[in-house]
Order: structure tokens, then sequence, then C-alpha cells
């Protein structure tokens, strides 16, 4: 398990907003030998100076005497340098702060003590241990039917022995539909999309799993990365664990591909969809760890590296004496627990910066502006958490397939919503079918509830590769699972984190709720998408047309090119010319015809507009060439638009219209070195590769609509 602790020292501080009342970090989680520090610009430049000269020294001897005193034996930045997205990051105050470590004899107070007497030091915090929050489950043959927390139809036959009031045992199946209720979703929208990018922040995911194969984004500096080494040469390197397999195969195992388990938005390997993608962001490695900060810098690696959701089953840990349970102190230090401020500005980094570019805008290909970081809410069963309390996330408690609130759960006012979670009363290993009857901590005896069946890291049959696994580690990835597969099918320009957490919550199914253990309404899939209204939108683009002369027209039915996904919700359409003497329109009901009225070119406008009033507009490009046979000067639709010079990489063309182009390429000497066929429109330039080019001149030749274009560009 990963060790860390938190706390604040300095007042400059803010204290970070937790679902109660403010705190300090108790005195019992400070541990000795690593602290994390927030500088102010001058120190910040004295470190950077000093790590470029690959110098232990800084230019502040204030500084250096402090670690000297302390006996510093590392330092570094807690968020590394992030490359395109540095000056937000240094926007955003991360480049300040650095994680030392000092003798272990020295404790953490007498550190903070020294360190706060150093000019430009803006505070001092100690970082939190962190653990898994996943229950051990018992392996076994993969199916999609053991999934109950996906599909649930009684087919799997449960059975739950259950004490009455009148101590009898009564056998009953569990709940038809306990399920999150994601199958009308497959059926009538979405499998996924391989646009949305999941972080995973956990261990690390195994990429060559048979069920996860395409899924898991190879390490690189634009991928997955391992945060537990300090390696350099290996921090790219990812160590598959079986609770970060398992937590990414519930989210992302490839659908319908007739072997393993179905992940909430894997996709339909048999229609050829691919699913979300999950970028490992790796944490823990057997039973080492980082401590918070790390966890920190994982969480915004996700933000610069195209994931829009941070999945996080981890939290701080307050069993200090590994005995697997907490005493009455140790849930009196959980009580006062804090988050980091390191931790703290990681996550609102993510929710702020995720799916944006540089300027805070959201990128042209992101589904969805904006960032949601969901945490598990912690299997101690107690009220408090960290840091899965701050407002800043999504808490997830944790319920078996009856509905009924796991015993290990965290629970609480705090805890946002609530999904399978598995329970795993009296489960035995041999007999995964035989219940035993148990009394859990609410005072319910309860029989084997069965836990979450789902990918595992192993030796790659179906055997190992597979497992049980229980715990609010299990619930948590069913959010983000869903989650994905709501951005999948929403995502768009103008869509947010703020309304995907919207629908998440509301339109989750509060019927289910325990009310003397509050962990939150219960997941709804369905519920979600149905929660407020969906806008119209534009399944695909409308081709160019082209007349041969006026008089001519064509009819388009306009369902083929918008899609409403509300139930029994009403598009109506309208259309408008930007010249009516080159081309008029109709609409009826959904169908659109087009009327060629003169020779020219012009643009026809589509708007699709829904009951609510919000609406979607898309163009047609309409060109009529000639006003009649005995027109002898047809419109000319061959003239191109070059792109910019000098070329780089690649030289783009664009038409008037749709259309398709021969393109050579000659160097100096006469050589061809390159051609090909390339299709272009006004919207969709062709692109010309010519990275592999030497710099230098070279004389294009472009042929379309029946005339030849010769351009001479320079090549850098």
């Amino acid at each position: 398990m990963l060790l860390a602790l938190c706390g604040c020292v300095r007042e400059e501080f803010s204290k970070a907003p937790v679902r109660g009342a403010e705190k300090t970090v108790p005195e019992r989680l400070r541990v000795n030998g690593v602290a994390v520090i927030k500088v102010d610009d001058a120190l910040v430049e004295a470190l950077e100076e000093a790590a470029a000269k690959g110098s232990f020294k800084t230019k502040s001897a204030a500084l250096d005497n402090a670690f000297d005193s302390l006996g510093v034996t590392e330092w570094h930045r807690v968020f590394p340098d992030a490359g395109e997205f540095e000056a937000r990051t240094r926007e955003a105050g991360l480049h300040r702060w650095y994680h030392i470590e000092f003798a272990d004899t020295i404790t953490y107070t007498r550190a903070g003590e020294r360190l706060k007497k150093v000019q430009g030091i803006r505070g001092i915090e100690p970082v939190h241990r962190v653990k898994r929050t996943a229950v051990d489950g018992v392996p076994n043959d993969p199916h999609f039917k053991w999934q109950w927390d996906v599909y649930n139809d009684k087919s799997l036959d449960l059975t739950i022995q259950f004490k009455n009031d009148k101590g009898q045992t009564v056998n009953y199946q569990v709940n038809e539909g306990a399920d999150v209720n994601v199958l009308p979703i497959w059926q009538k929208y979405t499998t996924g999309s391989s646009n949305v990018i999941v972080a995973v922040v956990d261990e690390g995911v195994e990429i060559n799993h048979p069920d996860l194969k395409g899924v898991v984004i190879p390490g690189g500096e634009k991928g997955s990365k391992n945060f537990v080494t300090r390696n350099t040469y290996s921090q790219y390197t990812i160590t598959p664990g079986s609770h970060g397999t398992h937590v990414a195969g519930t989210i992302a195992a490839v659908r319908n591909n007739g072997i393993g388990v179905s992940g909430i938005a894997g996709g339909d390997y048999a229609k050829g969809i691919a699913g979300v993608r999950i970028l490992s962001c790796e944490i823990f490695d057997s039973e080492d760890g980082c401590y918070d900060d790390g966890c920190a810098a994982a969480i915004k690696w996700g933000a610069d590296h195209g994931a829009v959701i941070s999945q996080n089953s981890w939290g701080n840990n307050y069993d200090s004496d590994d005995d697997g349970e907490l005493s009455d102190e140790e849930k009196e230090v959980a009580k006062n627990d804090v988050i980091t401020n390191v931790l703290k500005e990681a996550i609102d980094y993510f929710v702020e910066k995720a799916g944006c570019d540089k300027q805070g805008n959201q990128l042209p290909d992101s589904p969805m502006k904006g960032g949601l970081v969901i945490f598990a809410a912690g299997n101690d069963g107690i009220e408090y958490g960290i840091p899965e309390s701050y407002d800043g996330v999504i808490a997830v408690g944790a319920t078996g397939p009856d509905y009924i609130y796991s015993w290990y759960s965290n629970y609480g006012s705090w805890v946002d919503i609530c999904a399978p979670g598995g329970d795993g009363l009296g489960q035995d290993p041999d007999e995964p079918f035989f219940t035993k009857i148990h009394t859990d901590n609410l005072g319910t005896s309860r029989g084997n509830i069965w836990n979450l069946f789902c990918t595992t890291q192993g030796e790659h049959d179906d055997y190992v590769n597979y497992g049980y696994m229980n715990g609010t580690s299990m619930a948590c990835p069913h959010v983000s699972g869903v989650a994905a597969l709501l951005v999948s099918l929403l995502g768009r320009q103008g869509f947010t984190a703020e309304e995907l957490r919207e629908r998440l919550i509301e339109g989750a199914d509060a019927s289910h709720v325990i009310p003397q253990r509050y962990i939150g309404p219960y997941l709804d899939a369905y519920g979600a998408l149905r929660h407020g209204n969906i806008p119209p939108f534009a399944t695909k683009a409308f081709p160019d047309q082209v007349f041969a002369e006026k008089g001519e027209s064509v009819m388009l039915d306009l369902n083929e090119y918008f899609q409403d996904y509300d139930e029994n919700d009403t598009v109506k359409y309208k259309a408008e010319s930007s010249d009516e003497s080159v081309v008029q329109v109709d609409v009826t009901t959904n169908t659109l015809t087009i009327f060629a009225t003169g020779k020219g070119m012009a643009t026809v406008t589509v708007t699709a507009t829904d009951s609510k009033n919000m609406s979607v507009s898309s163009t047609i490009s309409i060109a009529v060439i000639r006003n009649g046979p005995s027109d002898d000067s047809p419109l000319d639709l061959s003239g191109l638009t070059v792109g910019k010079q000098p070329v780089k990489e690649s030289l783009s063309f664009a038409t008037l219209v749709a259309g398709e182009l021969e393109v050579k390429v000659v160097n100096s000497t006469g050589k061809t070195v390159l051609s090909g066929k390339y299709n272009t429109s006004a919207s969709e330039p062709a692109t010309v590769d010519m990275k592999k080019l030497a710099p230098g001149r070279y004389t294009v030749t472009v042929k379309c609509f029946g005339k030849s274009h010769k351009f001479v560009v320079a090549k850098v």
C-alpha cells in the first residue's frame, strides 16, 4: 500500500473545502522525512537554475542552509515541466510546488518549523498515505452473464440467504435490474467512442490483456506514464497490476469480441466500433507507490494528455498498524483529516483545464470542455474520507446486487452517488454459488452477495486474466464508464463537464437510498441520458451539390443528417439560400428540396431546432454550371486555393466544391518525387504530405475539373 500524509503549516494556504467543517491535519498523520513546499518566484528561479546546472545547491543561502540542517537528500518539482502545457501550468502556480525528502530522524513538525523561517517558502505541508479501495475477490472463468452489475435480468439465478425478524432463514433472488441500466444506451445510441480518454490513476493497466488490446494508450511523452519510479528511463514503462486492470476493464474492456467481459464503454468489436481509450497513470507498483503529491502529478498528467475523465479508486490510509480494521483512535484521525493543497490544486486543474487548449478554449477535437474527477468513497465503513470528500470530485459509494449499502463503504452527505461494488459476505472460493449466513455491521443478516467480475492482470489465459473483486474501487469505475459512455454520445463543442456531472447525479435513481447510511442515489446510465434536454446535432456533413444547369433539383432527407436523442422530441427544419438567383430551397417536414435557378455559386444553411428551441446548423455548397444547354460560358470550378507556404510538413489544396485532384511533385532535377490522387472540397482540403522531402524548391502540378495548375513551392 502507498505511504503518504497531509497537512498545512503556514497560514498562507487557504484551507481546501471539504464537505464538513474546516480542520487542521492531525499530528498523527505527519510523516517524518517527507514534505511538500510551495515557494515564491524568487526561489523558483533559484531552484530551476540549480536544476539546469545539475547542482543540488541553489543561489539562496537561506534555503541551502535549511536543506543542510535537515539533511535534505532529494528535491524536485511535484508537477514536472509540462512541455506545450507549461505556460498554463505556471499560470495555475503548479510549478511552485516542490517535493523534498530529508533525514527520517527529523520529525515533520521540526522540519516545518525550520523551513517556514526561510524567506520565499510560502507554505509547507506533509503528504498523505494512500491506499487502494478494493476488497479481495474470488477468481473464476469469464462470462458476460456474471456481470450482474452491467446487466441483471435474473438469468444468473443468484440466491441470497436472509434471516427475517423471526430468525428464520429465507432464500430470495437478487433484484432484477440491480445494474447500472446501460443496455438501453447500447441498444439505441452508442457503445463508446475512441475520441474519449479516461485517465486511470491506479496500478498500471495491462496493455496486452486480451480484452484491452488497443484500448490502453502506450507509455510515452504523450501517453501513459509511471509515477512510482524516479528513474527517467523507466517513467514510461507501465507495470501492470490486477487492481488497475480490473478498474480499466470495467470501463473499457472490448465488447462483443467473443472473449472475456464487456466494458461499459468498450465499443462493439463485431461492428468495427472502437470504445473509449485508457490513459494509465500508474501510482501503485506492488507494495510501493506514490505519496499524494505524486498522485496529484498523475491527475494533472491526465488533463494535459487528452483525458476528460479522471478515475481514482484510492484514498488516504488511516490504518496505521495495517491490521485491516480502524481503531477508535484511527477513526478520530480520519475524522479530522483534510485534503492537501497540492492535491486540491491538481484536481482543480483537471476540472478546469481538461479538454482545453493553452488559452482555456475547448480543443476542436475534444468531446468536452473541462474534466470530471471521480473518486471511490473508501472502504473503511466510516463517515469520513480524504480526498473523496473534497467538493471538486464526485464521490462514489458501493452497493451489492440487492441495492443495499455494502458493509465496507464509507458514507455520509458528501457521497454523491452509489454504484455496484459487490459485497462478498461469506463467499466460499471453492463454491462460488454457495451462500453462507453473515451478519454485516448494519446488523442485517445477508448471505453471499457476489463481487464484481472483470479483467485482471494475469498470465493471458481465460482463468487468470479475469477475476472477482469488490470495493468502492469497483463501484467508482462504473460511474467513470457511464460518464465516458455519455461523453461518447453527447460530446461536442460546447458540451461541458458541469453538464455531465449534473446528468450523472440528477439522473440517478434516488429511490434506493439507505437513510441510515447515505451513499447517494443509484447510478442509472439511461436515466442520466434522459435527464434534461439534449440538443439536436449533425450526424454527417452534407455533400456538395453540383447542377449541370438551372432547372435541375434534388431532394434530401434531413433525418439522415440530423438527430435528436430526446425521446418524443420534435425537430423542425428550416433552410436559407445565400443567393436565390442561384438556388432556392423548400422544406416540407423533413424533406429539403433544392432548386437550381441560375448559374453561379451559393450556400444553403439548414437549421434543426428542437422543442426547447435548441438548434444546430449545417451548410451545403452549391454550384450551378450553366444557365442552359446554349450557355457557352460555363462556370469554372477548377480554381484552387493553395495553403500556407513555405511548406514545413504538408501542402494543402481546397476547391469550391468536392472533387478529385491529381497531384505530381517534381524536384529541381526534374525527378518526380511524389504523386497521387486526393479528394478535396472547400471544407476539407486535400493534404499532401511532404515531410520526407528534402528542403528545396519543387514544382507542383495539380489537375482538377479538367484543368491543370502549376505551382512552385519551397520546402523548409
